[in-house]
């Protein structure tokens, strides 16, 4: 190299034409060092176990209404489905004391061989009798099914069959239409069992409820062929009251008639 001043170094040209770049100058014992290599990071977590649904792989045999479902929520980021109960019927309504749930479903008969039965016949009552003798019970009642998780999907419980037992169904003397109402008793600990429902042949207009009280209010039925010809005055509706303490079913304690028609929910 060729000094070309204080603080610069020429190279020479090399046979090129170019010059070679300038070297930095280092003092001994400077030399960088090299940096160490990163540590590894953590060993990546497992993916988790997805919980069983108690979801039923197959569809019900009968039309689903209503479907009511106890969800885990301990871990709110991670909910999880302990319970389903698919029951034929449409939500009325519920109310809950100390985390008991009374929901009140109504439903209708379902047999249709029976409204099917040939009206022109010579004895329409004859044969509408002889329909509704090839029936069965299950075509008159509410059908459930609840399917219940386990720690595994393989110890998953499913129980089917109808919401209430024949023997059990309370047909009152008011008569307050074909509808079967059913409150069904949900335990948010225990979940839902079938033996804890009870139904009665009454429509269920309205619902009102105490601590201890449940109230279901319906017009009471009328014929479509002679409701023009009944006066406002001369409409009357059915009044049933079951008690909500214990822990079974609702109890039957009292059925009433009162004249004229409930006006609203708040009323």
């Amino acid at each position: 190299a060729v000094d070309g001043g204080p603080g610069v170094a020429i190279d020479p040209v090399a046979p090129g034409g170019a010059a070679e770049p300038a070297q930095p100058r280092t003092e001994p014992g400077t030399e960088p060092v090299p940096l160490p290599e990163p540590l590894p990071g953590p060993e990546p977590l497992p993916e988790p176990e997805p919980d069983p649904l108690p979801m039923p792989v197959e569809p019900p045999g009968f039309a689903v209404g209503t479907v009511i479902q106890l969800i885990d929520v301990s871990d709110p980021a991670a909910p999880v489905i302990v319970q389903s109960t698919e029951i034929e019927g449409n939500h009325v309504s519920t109310r809950v004391v100390d985390g008991v749930a009374r929901v009140v479903i109504a439903s209708y008969p379902q047999p249709p061989v029976a409204f099917d039965a040939p009206v022109s016949s010579d004895d329409p009552a004859s044969a509408v009798e002889e329909a509704v003798a090839g029936t069965a019970v299950e075509d008159w009642l509410p059908s459930v099914r609840t399917v219940s998780a386990s720690t595994s999907p393989a110890a998953t419980t499913t129980s089917e069959g109808t919401a209430v037992e024949c023997e059990d169904v309370l047909v009152p003397e008011v008569h307050a239409g074909l509808a079967e109402t059913s409150i069904l008793r949900v335990d948010f600990e225990d979940g839902f069992d079938p033996s804890d429902t009870t139904t009665i042949v009454a429509d269920a207009g309205t619902v009102y409820a105490s601590a201890n009280t449940l109230y279901v209010a319906a017009t009471r039925f009328v014929s479509p062929a002679v409701q023009g010809d009944v006066a406002a005055e001369d409409w009357s509706t059915a009044i049933h009251a079951f008690d909500l303490r214990g822990d079974g079913p609702a109890a039957h304690v009292g059925a009433g008639e009162v004249p004229g028609t409930v006006l609203d929910q708040y009323s």
